[in-house]
């Protein structure tokens, strides 16, 4: 059936495409996560620095270090809460295909079942017309 084979294509079209975007969300929170442990190591490497200095320019820098911590951290839970409903979509769009795949198997299994009670039907009437043959004969 052309019109179950296109569905499932599509389901599995979807599906790729839904994996693709998790894909690229999840490389996008590595990004950010590299980000911050980079960010732990410059404001560790500036602190040291500052204890040996004075420590005026050190403040400035801080407070510009603590926004872009909280800037990444409120990034990286904003990807996190997108990467929760893309696996959720990911899940959809597979159980959407499964049920596709699921409804052409049992179609081809009810399919092939008819063909070989078809088949079954003729070799008993072939069976039948040849005792039937064999009891009548002289």
């Amino acid at each position: 059936m052309r019109t179950m084979e296109n569905l499932i294509r599509l389901g599995r079209q979807q599906l790729d495409s839904k994996r693709r975007m998790l894909s690229g969300l999840e490389g996008l929170r590595v990004d950010l996560e590299k980000r911050v442990s980079a960010l732990e190591v410059e404001i560790t490497t500036e602190q040291a620095a500052a204890q040996g200095e004075t420590s005026f320019a050190y403040d400035s820098y801080a407070k510009e270090a603590i926004h872009r911590r909280e800037t990444l951290a409120k990034s990286v839970s904003e990807i996190a809460a997108q990467i929760a409903a893309a696996r959720e979509e990911v899940a959809e769009a597979y159980r959407e295909m499964k049920k596709f795949e699921i409804m052409e198997e049992r179609r081809q299994q009810q399919a092939r079942a008819a063909r070989l009670r078809r088949e079954q039907a003729e070799l008993d009437e072939i069976g039948g017309q040849a005792h039937h043959r064999s009891r009548n004969a002289p």
